[in-house]
């Protein structure tokens, strides 16, 4: 009986481990490291609702820092050769000045339009991506940056490299004007939490845990197994397995219901619903992944430790038969 009860306590603390141990590696492998992160966050940058989001908010910036009424005053200034608008050309200015606007206002969003739709946006996005991964991993390690409000729970990617480019590219085409517009430090949102703070404390310590939870898990059953007994070890190892596969299919529909859920209580955003969709898809598709890994590992072990007693002494006969001669007639 106690020993029944031991084998069950260990089964138990290896599943809850494994449980532990997907969003440990996860963190480890998607939100920590650079290169992973980067993976997850680089294809997003083909991506035309993205594209329409980032065009839109640097639009939204440029726009904001470009005196529409000192470019009409500029332009009518010089129409005259004087220093000073006359009065007969002031008069054009609420004529002159929404038709110079909507011009200005167009350029500005076609400019925006082909910078996201370029190779030179990759390269900025890759770029400011870097920065925002590396704000997110001193938020999660518990450390300041930046573009951090830890207070707020905020993480976020800077805009300025993407309103620099657009700048340049407006100068070039003969909008001086815009030479004005300097970086105003502001930025993308990648994701708000406001438990952004107490979480970081129990990310750090299973990332530094992380690479022990495997070890752990086999330890645990391994234990179960030898406590079990001769007889009931293959049974035991097939049932902690067969438990770990039908826990992960669970985990799995968890991700998803979590996933519909947060979909649903959002709001809608300048970002965009559908930017903000597939910005979820593309950082929960690694932890599918590794749901679905742990998954088939588990199922193939527990299949196989299930029918091992029962297949193995078969094949041996049956070898045994293939091997022994006919008889002479």
């Amino acid at each position: 009986m106690v020993r029944r009860a031991v084998t069950a306590v260990l089964l138990v603390l290896a599943v809850l481990v494994t449980v532990v141990t997907i969003p440990a590696r996860y963190v480890e492998h998607t939100v920590l490291d650079t290169e992973g992160y980067l993976e997850v966050v680089g294809p997003l940058a083909s991506e035309p609702a993205v594209q329409e989001a980032v065009s839109a908010a640097i639009t939204r910036e440029v726009t904001a820092q470009i005196d529409v009424q000192a470019l009409v005053d500029d332009a009518l200034s010089n129409a005259a050769g004087r220093e000073r608008v006359p009065d007969a050309l002031t008069r054009l200015s609420p004529v002159v000045g929404p038709a110079l606007a909507n011009q200005v206002d167009t350029m500005i969003a076609r400019a925006a339009d082909r910078l996201v739709q370029s190779q030179a946006f990759v390269t900025l996005w890759i770029s400011a991506n870097e920065v925002g991964h590396g704000t997110a991993a001193r938020v999660l390690e518990d450390r300041s940056g930046e573009y951090l409000d830890i207070e707020n729970g905020v993480v976020s990617v800077p805009l300025d490299p993407f309103v620099e480019e657009v700048r340049d590219r407006l100068v070039d085409r003969g909008l001086t004007i815009a030479e004005r517009i300097e970086p105003q430090g502001r930025s993308i949102t990648l994701f708000e939490s406001d438990d952004l703070a107490a979480v970081s404390d129990g990310v750090t310590w299973l990332d530094r845990l992380t690479p022990w939870l495997p070890v752990i898990v086999l330890a645990l059953v391994a234990a179960a197994a030898w406590v079990a007994g001769a007889g009931r070890r293959l049974r035991t190892v097939a049932v902690a397995a067969g438990v770990i596969a039908l826990v992960m299919l669970v985990l799995q529909a968890g991700v998803q219901i979590g996933n519909t859920r947060a979909l649903d209580a959002l709001t809608l955003q300048d970002t965009g619903m559908e930017a903000v969709r597939l910005a979820l898809d593309a950082f929960l598709t690694p932890l599918r992944g590794e749901i679905w890994r742990v998954f088939w590992v588990s199922a193939v072990v527990s299949v196989v430790c299930f029918a091992w007693p029962w297949a193995w002494p078969r094949a041996r006969r049956l070898a045994s038969s293939r091997r022994t001669p006919a008889p002479a007639a």
